[in-house]
Protein backbone atom coordinates (compact mmCIF):
# COMPACT_ATOMS: atom_id res chain seq x y z
CA UNK A 1 0.00 0.00 0.00
CA UNK A 2 1.16 3.52 -1.34
CA UNK A 3 1.49 5.90 1.57
CA UNK A 4 -0.74 9.06 0.79
CA UNK A 5 1.29 11.98 -0.63
CA UNK A 6 1.29 15.08 1.00
CA UNK A 7 -0.76 17.68 -0.34
CA UNK A 8 0.89 20.38 -2.74
CA UNK A 9 0.99 23.69 -1.29
CA UNK A 10 -1.52 26.24 -2.33
CA UNK A 11 0.28 28.30 -5.04
CA UNK A 12 0.82 32.09 -4.04
CA UNK A 13 -1.62 34.81 -4.99
CA UNK A 14 0.09 36.47 -7.76
CA UNK A 15 0.96 40.21 -6.99
CA UNK A 16 -0.36 42.93 -9.50
CA UNK A 17 2.00 45.28 -11.59
CA UNK A 18 2.50 48.56 -10.38
CA UNK A 19 0.20 51.02 -11.65
CA UNK A 20 0.96 53.99 -13.76
CA UNK A 21 -0.50 55.83 -10.46
CA UNK A 22 2.42 54.15 -8.52
CA UNK A 23 4.71 54.54 -10.98
CA UNK A 24 4.11 58.26 -11.53
CA UNK A 25 3.88 59.01 -7.77
CA UNK A 26 7.58 57.02 -7.59
CA UNK A 27 8.74 59.69 -10.66
CA UNK A 28 7.08 63.23 -8.40
CA UNK A 29 8.88 62.12 -5.10
CA UNK A 30 12.12 61.80 -7.29
CA UNK A 31 11.45 65.08 -9.32
CA UNK A 32 10.58 66.99 -6.06
CA UNK A 33 13.72 65.95 -4.41
CA UNK A 34 16.07 66.80 -7.56
CA UNK A 35 13.92 70.14 -7.28
CA UNK A 36 14.65 71.20 -3.81
CA UNK A 37 18.10 70.35 -4.75
CA UNK A 38 18.17 72.71 -7.69
CA UNK A 39 16.57 75.81 -5.88
CA UNK A 40 19.09 75.23 -2.93
CA UNK A 41 21.76 76.15 -5.89
CA UNK A 42 20.13 78.95 -6.81
CA UNK A 43 18.01 80.43 -3.84
CA UNK A 44 18.42 80.62 0.00
CA UNK A 45 17.65 77.57 1.39
CA UNK A 46 14.39 79.20 3.58
CA UNK A 47 12.67 79.79 0.16
CA UNK A 48 13.46 75.93 -1.41
CA UNK A 49 11.65 74.80 2.15
CA UNK A 50 8.85 77.01 1.24
CA UNK A 51 8.91 75.50 -2.48
CA UNK A 52 8.71 72.21 -1.46
CA UNK A 53 6.33 72.73 1.28
CA UNK A 54 4.11 73.56 -0.96
CA UNK A 55 4.29 70.02 -3.10
CA UNK A 56 3.31 68.60 -0.21
CA UNK A 57 0.06 68.02 -0.34
CA UNK A 58 0.37 67.52 -4.24
CA UNK A 59 2.56 64.15 -3.10
CA UNK A 60 0.36 63.47 -0.50
CA UNK A 61 -2.59 62.81 -2.30
CA UNK A 62 -0.78 61.11 -4.84
CA UNK A 63 1.02 58.98 -2.20
CA UNK A 64 -2.59 58.08 -0.77
CA UNK A 65 -4.22 57.44 -4.42
CA UNK A 66 -1.33 55.30 -5.46
CA UNK A 67 -1.00 53.12 -1.96
CA UNK A 68 -5.46 52.99 -2.92
CA UNK A 69 -4.96 51.12 -6.41
CA UNK A 70 -2.03 49.54 -5.08
CA UNK A 71 -4.14 47.26 -2.23
CA UNK A 72 -7.28 47.30 -4.48
CA UNK A 73 -9.97 45.23 -3.37
CA UNK A 74 -8.41 45.28 0.69
CA UNK A 75 -10.57 47.10 3.39
CA UNK A 76 -12.07 50.29 3.65
CA UNK A 77 -10.32 51.84 0.54
CA UNK A 78 -13.02 50.57 -1.79
CA UNK A 79 -15.88 51.56 0.25
CA UNK A 80 -18.36 53.58 -1.22
CA UNK A 81 -18.26 56.03 1.63
CA UNK A 82 -14.40 56.97 0.48
CA UNK A 83 -14.81 56.47 -3.58
CA UNK A 84 -15.80 60.29 -3.33
CA UNK A 85 -12.77 61.36 -2.27
CA UNK A 86 -10.55 59.28 -4.25
CA UNK A 87 -12.16 60.69 -7.23
CA UNK A 88 -11.18 64.11 -5.45
CA UNK A 89 -7.48 63.02 -5.37
CA UNK A 90 -7.30 62.41 -9.27
CA UNK A 91 -5.07 65.23 -10.83
CA UNK A 92 -6.27 66.36 -14.26
CA UNK A 93 -3.91 66.29 -17.08
CA UNK A 94 -2.96 69.91 -16.98
CA UNK A 95 -2.27 69.76 -13.66
CA UNK A 96 0.02 66.92 -14.02
CA UNK A 97 1.89 68.88 -17.35
CA UNK A 98 2.31 71.72 -15.35
CA UNK A 99 3.71 70.21 -12.55
CA UNK A 100 6.06 67.87 -14.91
CA UNK A 101 7.15 71.35 -17.97
CA UNK A 102 10.53 72.39 -17.69
CA UNK A 103 10.05 75.73 -19.16
CA UNK A 104 9.67 78.95 -16.87
CA UNK A 105 6.74 79.53 -14.22
CA UNK A 106 4.27 82.32 -14.85
CA UNK A 107 1.54 83.91 -13.01
CA UNK A 108 -1.13 82.26 -14.19
CA UNK A 109 1.26 79.26 -13.59
CA UNK A 110 1.61 80.20 -9.60
CA UNK A 111 -2.59 79.91 -9.76
CA UNK A 112 -2.91 77.24 -10.96
CA UNK A 113 -0.26 76.09 -8.51
CA UNK A 114 -2.15 77.92 -5.56
CA UNK A 115 -5.26 75.95 -7.11
CA UNK A 116 -3.58 72.34 -6.75
CA UNK A 117 -4.67 72.27 -2.98
CA UNK A 118 -8.42 73.94 -3.32
CA UNK A 119 -9.59 70.26 -2.50
CA UNK A 120 -7.82 70.10 0.93
CA UNK A 121 -10.45 71.57 3.40
CA UNK A 122 -9.64 75.05 4.57
CA UNK A 123 -9.25 76.07 7.98
CA UNK A 124 -12.36 77.87 9.29
CA UNK A 125 -10.62 78.64 12.56
CA UNK A 126 -7.90 80.61 13.77
CA UNK A 127 -4.65 79.54 14.03
CA UNK A 128 -2.41 78.08 17.47
CA UNK A 129 0.44 80.66 18.54
CA UNK A 130 2.36 77.62 18.37
CA UNK A 131 1.46 77.31 14.20
CA UNK A 132 2.17 81.14 14.09
CA UNK A 133 5.34 80.89 15.33
CA UNK A 134 6.34 78.24 12.57
CA UNK A 135 6.04 80.08 10.15
CA UNK A 136 9.23 82.36 8.90
CA UNK A 137 9.92 86.07 10.02
CA UNK A 138 12.55 87.08 7.56
CA UNK A 139 14.54 91.09 7.69
CA UNK A 140 13.62 93.06 4.79
CA UNK A 141 17.00 93.18 2.96
CA UNK A 142 17.98 96.02 0.08
CA UNK A 143 17.84 93.66 -2.87
CA UNK A 144 14.27 92.19 -1.55
CA UNK A 145 13.04 95.57 -1.58
CA UNK A 146 14.69 96.84 -4.71
CA UNK A 147 13.51 93.77 -6.16
CA UNK A 148 9.55 94.79 -5.69
CA UNK A 149 9.99 98.45 -7.01
CA UNK A 150 9.62 99.84 -9.89
CA UNK A 151 9.92 102.97 -11.91
CA UNK A 152 10.20 104.32 -8.57
CA UNK A 153 6.99 103.29 -7.66
CA UNK A 154 6.47 100.81 -4.62
CA UNK A 155 4.62 97.63 -5.81
CA UNK A 156 2.00 95.83 -2.69
CA UNK A 157 4.35 93.02 -2.06
CA UNK A 158 6.45 95.52 -0.34
CA UNK A 159 3.54 96.63 1.78
CA UNK A 160 2.24 95.39 4.52
CA UNK A 161 -1.68 94.81 3.32
CA UNK A 162 -2.93 95.40 6.52
CA UNK A 163 -1.62 98.74 7.98
CA UNK A 164 -0.66 99.72 4.36
CA UNK A 165 2.94 100.68 5.80
CA UNK A 166 5.80 99.95 3.66
CA UNK A 167 8.13 96.91 4.76
CA UNK A 168 11.21 98.96 4.22
CA UNK A 169 14.94 97.75 4.40
CA UNK A 170 15.88 96.31 7.64
CA UNK A 171 11.93 95.67 8.58
CA UNK A 172 10.74 92.33 10.58
CA UNK A 173 7.99 90.33 8.17
CA UNK A 174 6.26 87.72 8.49
CA UNK A 175 5.69 85.46 5.78
CA UNK A 176 3.17 83.07 4.94
CA UNK A 177 3.23 79.76 2.11
CA UNK A 178 1.62 81.95 -0.33
CA UNK A 179 4.64 84.07 -0.27
CA UNK A 180 2.81 87.40 1.15
CA UNK A 181 4.36 89.46 3.66
CA UNK A 182 3.45 91.44 6.51
CA UNK A 183 4.30 93.13 10.37
CA UNK A 184 4.38 90.32 12.82
CA UNK A 185 2.35 92.75 14.95
CA UNK A 186 -0.06 92.98 12.27
CA UNK A 187 -0.35 89.43 10.61
CA UNK A 188 -0.40 87.17 14.05
CA UNK A 189 -3.98 88.74 14.89
CA UNK A 190 -5.08 88.13 12.09
CA UNK A 191 -3.90 84.51 12.39
CA UNK A 192 -5.49 84.03 15.33
CA UNK A 193 -8.80 84.69 14.26
CA UNK A 194 -8.33 83.48 10.15
CA UNK A 195 -5.78 80.97 9.43
CA UNK A 196 -5.96 82.39 5.88
CA UNK A 197 -3.69 84.68 3.80
CA UNK A 198 -5.75 88.24 3.74
CA UNK A 199 -4.91 89.04 0.28
CA UNK A 200 -5.24 85.75 -1.47
CA UNK A 201 -7.08 83.89 1.33
CA UNK A 202 -4.76 80.76 0.54
CA UNK A 203 -4.23 78.56 4.00
CA UNK A 204 -1.82 80.22 6.22
CA UNK A 205 -0.68 76.59 8.28
CA UNK A 206 -1.35 72.99 7.10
Amino acid sequence: MQPASAPLPSPLPAQPLPSRTLILCVCMHALAFLAVQAFLAYVSPLSALVMALMFIPFLYRLSYQAAAEWRGGEGSLDRPSTIGERQRLLLSPSEINLLLTDRDFDSNDYERLLMLDVNNVKKSHGASEFEINRLPVITMSESMVNASRKEGGVLDDVKCSICLEELSVGTKARMVPCFHRFHPGCIDPWLKDKAECPICKYPAVA
